[in-house]
């Protein structure tokens, strides 16, 4: 996962750069991207960690009743 984070990142950087100089309102919404792409990658490792975590605890809580 984070070699596909870092790869979208990377393409995004490249497109912003590749943007010609009148191209203002492209240039932006790559760079929204480029920097979403850590709030994206956190919420979805915090998703994931919450999803982990209360695996755990169902499998407990299925341990206390047998």
């Amino acid at each position: 996962m984070k070699e596909a984070f870092k790869n979208l990142k990377d393409q995004y950087q490249a497109e912003i750069f590749n943007t010609s100089y009148s191209d203002h309102t492209q240039r932006q919404v790559l760079w929204m991207a480029h920097n979403m792409i850590d709030k994206i990658k956190g919420h979805l490792e915090s998703v994931m960690v919450s999803g982990t975590l209360a695996s755990k605890e169902l499998d407990e809580l299925q341990g206390l009743t047998k």
